[in-house]
Formats: C-alpha cells, sequence, structure tokens
C-alpha cells in the first residue's frame, strides 16, 4: 500500500514542520480511498466475480502497512469514526454486503435526482 499519501507525508516531512493533525487527516483520507475502491467493485462495468471481490476486500483488509495507516487515521466527528470502525472490523462478508448496499442505493438514489 504504498501510495500518493506516503508521498504527501514524505513531502510535507521535508518542506514543512508536519503536524500529527495534518499526518492524521492524511492518513484518513486513505480510508475514504479504500472504501471507494471497496464500492466500486460493485460497479455493472467490474468483471470480478464474488468470490474475487471477497479476496480483493481481504487483500486490501490484511495488508500490514494498510492497517498501520487505518489505524492511525484520525478526524473529529461521528462519521469519519464509524467509518474508519467499519474498517477496523476487517470482517470481511459484512464490509463486502454493506459496500454492495451502499452501491446500489447511491445509484439509485442519484438516477431519481
Amino acid at each position: 500500500m504504498d501510495t500518493a499519501n506516503d508521498k504527501t507525508i514524505d513531502y510535507f516531512s521535508s518542506q514543512l514542520h508536519l503536524t500529527k493533525e495534518i499526518e492524521e487527516s492524511i492518513h484518513f483520507a486513505i480510508i475514504h480511498h479504500v472504501i471507494s475502491s471497496f464500492t466500486n467493485l460493485f460497479d455493472k462495468d467490474c468483471t470480478k466475480s464474488r468470490k474475487e471481490k471477497k479476496e480483493f476486500i481481504r487483500n486490501i483488509l490484511n495488508n500490514e502497512k494498510g492497517k498501520v495507516k487505518i489505524d492511525k487515521a484520525n478526524k473529529e466527528g461521528l462519521f469519519p469514526l464509524l467509518y474508519k470502525l467499519f474498517l477496523q472490523t476487517r470482517l470481511v462478508h459484512v464490509i463486502y454486503y454493506t459496500c454492495k448496499y451502499y452501491r446500489f442505493f447511491t445509484k439509485n438514489l442519484l438516477l431519481c435526482v
């Protein structure tokens, strides 16, 4: 999980004074990226099977660098806390079906507007 987030943290560390608050916010961005990647698995253009989707989710959740970044993420508010706890459960089936239904409902709601 070497990502743009790592490069951002490196940049702020070398060029500016990286505060703990800024670092936590940068780590929190990965939570949004991970959830987006999970919900994108349920796009109509995704060719992965259910088993492959669950394996993809499992690999992301069990990645050691990913675990550290999710654990370091911190942002005030209820929803950021819930997103973080949601991923920290590492319950593949729960995350799979939650993201599947989230994608379904958001697509249907967007089509109705």
